[in-house]
Formats: C-alpha cells, structure tokens, sequence
C-alpha cells in the first residue's frame, strides 16, 4: 500500500482538479438524469475502509482509550470487537477487490499488487494503472451493481470509485502530500469531503451505499512500525475527524433514515526485522522464470520448458535460501509444500461444497473435506485458514506456477518498518466493527469479500 496512492497521484496526467463540493455536485447532476423520487430509498450503508488497521493496533488504541469517538460509535459498552479475515495474499489491491466484487481471489480478476495477464506483467501500484484495475473490477464491482439496479453510490476512495454515482477523483495536491508522508492532509480532504456530502445533500437523497478509504494509517505503519507513537498519534486524530461524521449518522437516524456502518481493514500488519534479496538466488534457480515479488511472498511464472522434475528440484533449493519459510508449487490437482525439513501435501477434488466452492480438499492423504470443515480441523497447520488459503490462491486465474513465503518478520521487498501480504494471524486477521447492524455468519472470522454480499442483492 505504500506506493499505492503516491504513485497515482502525483502525475498530472490521472489528476483532475477535485474540491470538496466536487462530489456534491456530481451526485446531484446525476440524479438530476433520472428520477429522484426513484432514488429515494430509505436506508444508507457506510463502509470505512481503514487501511492496515490491524487487531494488535485496535486494541491498543481502545485499552489505552486513544479513539474515543470510535468506541463509543461502534463500542459503546464494551472493548470487545469481533475479528474478520482478509484474502491471500493479504495485500491491498486483493482486498480492495475482493470487498467490492464480494469475490474471494480465485474467481475475481485481482489477485496481486502485480499480476500476470496474458503474459504481460502489470503493476497495479504504477501511476498509470488505475484505469486498468477498474477495467478488471468494474463488471463486477458493488458501484456497477448498484447503478445497474437504479440504486446510487458515493466514493471516498480516489482509486476505488469506478462506477459510483458520485466520487472523488484523482487530486494532484493529495497525491504530492502522500509522497512527502503528508497523510493527515489526504485523509482530512477525503473526511471534509464526506461532511460536505453530508451536510448539504438532503438527508432523504442520501445515497445507499458510501464507501470511505482512509490511508493514512498503513503508510505510517509501513514507515514507522505497526504500534509506534506516530501511528498512534495518527489514529488519535482520524478518530477526532471521524466525530463530526458519527454525528450526522446518528441524527439522520434519530430522523428516520435506515442507517448501518461497518469499519474493518483490507489486511493486517506484521512488523518486520530482516529483508532478504533473493532475487537474483530465485532467477538462477529457475531460467527463464518471471518473478513477481509482493514483499512478504514471491510468486514464479516458470517458463513453459521447465519440467515438472525441474520444479521438484527448484523447491528443494529455493527453501534453503535466507528468509524463506515455505515453497509452494501446483502439480495438477495436488499442491506440493516444501519446508526445510518436510514436504507436505494438499489435493483437490471435485465436490459441491455449496458456498465454499466446488471443490474438497485433502490436506496429508487424510479424508476430503469441505474447504470450512478443514478450516475447522487444520487450526494447527502452520496458521488459521493456512491450507484453504493456499487452495483458493491456486486456482486463480493466471496465478503463479509456485510462491515462496517469507518467514515471520521478514521481507523480500522493500526497507520498511512493517509489511504485509503473508498469511500470519497478524496480517490475516482484521478487526470488523458495526453500527446498527446484526451480521450474521456461520464462520468464526467471517471473510472479509463477503460483507457486502447481502447488501448487493438487496434492493428494499
């Protein structure tokens, strides 16, 4: 996520010139193009995105009362906040994805920060690639569903907003601000925007659903450390802006309007001690192969010459290189997971698992089972939702012939103070928080991509 929005932004090229009322008067010429009265729908539905807010931090932040706002919105009579988990690979375009196309990552178009299509690698954190990652997501995005079924939608989400009847677009300044590590003046423009929409469209043309991204926390993570002072101090400040914004919640409820919120993150954080460069090691050990490092994982495209025999091998070595945890690569219907010291096995089935797919699964030659009945029994296989994670990821299309995960507190890319993108609690894991709304799941950490699902398909 830290090149995510900078990047963007600060190319005047994507930048438009984007003002508080911008929004407003966007939402109201395009109402203006069908029937209001049509629009006029009693319930709201607003979705904080707090990027990178992790458990560890949540809790720190209540035991030590650094969010009141916060708490007494959401938490109002306890400290106790219910856990999510996020998509692998635990990055942000993933779950940015995977949360508006309610789609897990092997059947949305997104399943990396980088991805390989068609041969061609794109990176989604380049500053020219905002228009091809709504291409990917928007035939199945919530904004595009919405909008199909005569219902509206407003983003504060400069990269996330393809499709709403209203949004922020890309801002020349905000994205110079988040370069120089000025987050509290992207978040503040995007929050002061959302009052403004608030305040000045009429309670009753409120849009059913908005979507608000707040960035600044993950980029002080990244480059101070998870549960450092600077985070801190930052999410003390987000929490005073986000008062006025409870406020006019509340009292558009006191007034009748049908209104639920839902605050959770894309992914967690995990501090980080070493960065490895492995490289170079990985390109020797596969000719040939295209190598996609995501930071807490790698994937490899093995040239189409590579034999299976020549992947076995690759495995082997690859494991012992610094700062590897595990390898793991397809071999038909059966993934292969090299440790140091042990290779472990995972095969496919076809199945009617109803909701998890179609698919069961074998983990060490024991009986198939349904991908939330293994959840249920592989709680000790190296983390939580390990071995169903790695099977979804899998199956994506156009996804890498095999990955290497890095260890706990490790890095393959960048310098940086915290990361994520691996499969540890810490970085799957997320807090979800709710606002006059009663979600119900049959999981004990419900899945992040599947939030929204009711919702979409509800046109009360």
């Amino acid at each position: 996520m830290r090149l995510l929005i900078c990047g963007i932004l600060v190319f005047s090229v994507l930048s438009a010139c984007v003002s508080r009322r911008q929004v407003v008067g966007e939402y109201d010429r395009n109402l203006s193009l069908s029937s209001r009265e049509q629009a006029r729908r009693p319930q709201t539905l607003v979705f904080f995105l707090m990027d990178g807010l992790s458990v560890p931090l949540t809790q720190k932040l209540l035991a030590e009362e650094r969010i009141p706002n916060i708490k007494s919105f959401f938490l109002p009579s306890r400290h106790e906040f219910f856990l999510a988990r996020s998509t692998f690979p635990s990055l942000t375009h993933v779950n940015m994805s995977a949360i508006l196309t309610s789609r897990n990552v092997d059947t949305q178009p997104v399943i990396g920060n980088k991805i390989l299509r068609e041969g061609k690698l794109i990176n989604l954190e380049s500053p020219f690639a905002q228009d091809k990652f709504s291409e990917l997501v928007r035939p199945y995005s919530i904004f595009t569903d919405l909008t199909r079924q005569k219902r509206t939608s407003m983003s504060f989400a400069p990269y996330y907003g393809d499709g709403a009847t209203a949004r922020y677009g890309l801002d020349l300044k905000m994205g110079f601000a988040y370069r120089f590590g000025d987050y509290a003046y992207v978040d503040a423009e995007l929050l002061q925007s959302f009052i403004f929409a608030l305040e000045k469209i009429p309670v009753v043309e409120w849009p059913e659903f908005i979507f608000v991204h707040i960035i600044g926390i993950d980029g002080n993570e990244h480059r101070h450390g998870e549960l450092s002072k600077e985070v801190v101090v930052y999410a003390e400040d987000i929490d005073q802006r986000l008062g006025e914004v409870f406020e006019l919640l509340r009292k558009a409820s006191h007034e009748g309007r049908q209104i639920g919120a839902v605050m959770t993150s894309d992914h967690g954080m995990s501090n980080l001690k070493d960065y490895v460069s492995i490289d170079q090691a990985v390109s020797s050990l596969a000719p040939g192969a295209t190598l996609i490092n995501q930071g807490r994982m790698m994937g490899v495209h093995f040239s189409p010459a590579f034999s299976m025999r020549e992947r076995d091998s690759f495995s082997s070595s690859a494991v012992t290189l610094p700062g590897v945890e595990m390898i793991v690569h397809r071999k038909g219907e059966m993934l292969s997971m090299h440790t140091p010291n042990k290779i472990y096995t995972l095969r496919y089935q076809d199945a009617d698992c109803g909701r998890d797919g179609n698919y069961a699964l074998s983990l060490e030659g024991r009986p198939f089972l349904c991908p939330s009945q293994l959840n249920r029994v592989s709680e000790k296989f190296y983390y939580p939702y390990f071995a169903t994670s790695l099977a979804t990821y899998f199956r994506a299309k156009d996804g890498p012939d095999a990955i290497l995960l890095a260890r706990e507190q490790t890095s393959f890319g960048a310098n940086l103070h915290a990361h994520h993108g691996g499969m540890t609690p810490g970085e799957i894991l997320v807090p979800l928080l709710l606002w006059n709304l009663d979600y119900q799941s049959a999981e004990k950490h419900p899945q992040t991509y599947r939030l929204l699902e009711t919702f979409r398909a509800s046109r009360n």
